[in-house]
């Protein structure tokens, strides 16, 4: 993993966080509008559903690779979160891109995913903390408050899981 860039998010601040950047290593979705300028209305909390493994960040990317085709639209969130001792996150897609993960929200918002099933397992004690941290990292990026929520508070969906939702609402109730 040597060879993998990261990019700090939030630097210098007390949300600093160092992200993967596999963004240019292919495309991990279809776009589904025209980009975005300035900062998203909102970032929005996902789950993939899907497990992965493996712990280390070059299994963790090559497992992201290797199920890219898994669901409807690739991996369509600009960020993924690993649940695992190294917190590995992914920075996938731009964040000035519309992609298809919010219904009603794709052309304003950014999307963070766990990977894993929230709604039949609770999280680890660590992943809601790393979540809420990215969440705040970009914020400060952008200068912004700007709203956090999960999948299922705008759709009617599980997403992201019940467990994983509870943990990020206590986090965000501060």
């Amino acid at each position: 993993m040597a060879d993998l860039e990261t990019l700090v998010i939030a630097e210098g601040s007390e949300w600093e966080t160092t992200v993967y950047d596999v963004r240019t290593l292919q495309a991990w979705s279809e776009r589904s509008g025209p980009d975005r300028t300035g900062p998203p209305a909102f970032i929005f909390w996902h789950h993939s559903v899907s497990w992965c493994p493996v712990d280390d960040p070059a299994g963790q990317l090559a497992w992201l690779t290797q199920h890219i085709h898994s669901g409807t639209y690739g991996w369509p969130y600009q960020f993924a979160c690993f649940p695992n001792a190294q917190r590995s996150i992914f920075y996938l897609n731009d964040v000035d891109t519309m992609r298809p993960h919010t219904a009603k929200h794709n052309h304003d918002s950014v999307a963070i995913c766990a990977i894993g099933n929230y709604e039949t397992t609770e999280p680890d004690g660590v992943l809601p903390g790393v979540m809420w941290h990215l969440s705040n990292a970009l914020r400060v990026m952008w200068g912004e408050e700007i709203p956090v929520r999960s999948h299922r508070d705008v759709y009617a969906t599980a997403c992201p899981g019940r467990h994983l939702h509870e943990a990020l609402v206590e986090l965000r109730r501060g």
